[in-house]
């Protein structure tokens, strides 16, 4: 699939306003965070229930660090949502042209998400759904392009009526 001038020139913008943007700063911290409150949390525990030389400890340990990844993906689903909105609406706000691009932009990988579903067989009903967005099983590690659409459209349409 070709994309236009317009499209290709969105996607840009997108990837430098992503560039530009905390993501760096924040996926570094996210380890260090979750790695200190598995810590954290595994040394209070062996404190309150006095179980150093207990086996009992394996499973504080083991709760402790499921905890911490826990803390660690909720984070970054959560900061990486956040990162995409606002880049979308970074580049579709330089001009209409970005803005119209970026409809495209998003339709097309739908459309190459489709036709990769149908061409795909069982696997590609495992991977997309009929809409183009990626399946997701309890974690949304990204946003839904139609969820991106709909954002960019809500953006056209309020700077529309300013």
């Amino acid at each position: 699939m070709v994309l236009s001038e317009d499209a290709r020139r969105f996607a840009i913008a997108r990837e430098i306003s992503a560039i530009r943007g905390i993501s760096v700063w924040a996926y570094s911290l996210y380890p260090l965070i979750s790695i200190t409150s598995t810590y954290l949390l595994s040394r209070h525990f062996n404190e309150v229930f006095n179980c150093r030389q207990h086996p009992f400890r394996y499973i504080i340990y083991f709760l402790a660090s499921t905890f911490g990844l826990a803390i660690y993906t909720i984070c970054t689903d959560i900061t990486t949502s956040y990162i995409e909105g606002s880049c979308d609406v970074e580049a579709a706000g330089i001009n209409a042209s970005y803005a119209k691009g970026g409809l495209e932009y998003y339709a097309k990988q739908q459309q190459r998400n489709q036709a990769l579903r149908e061409l795909m067989g069982t696997d590609g009903e495992k991977l997309y759904t009929v809409t183009g967005n990626e399946v997701t099983f309890i974690r949304i590690k990204t946003t839904p392009l139609s969820d991106r659409v709909r954002a960019i459209q809500k953006f056209i349409q309020s700077t529309m009526d300013h």
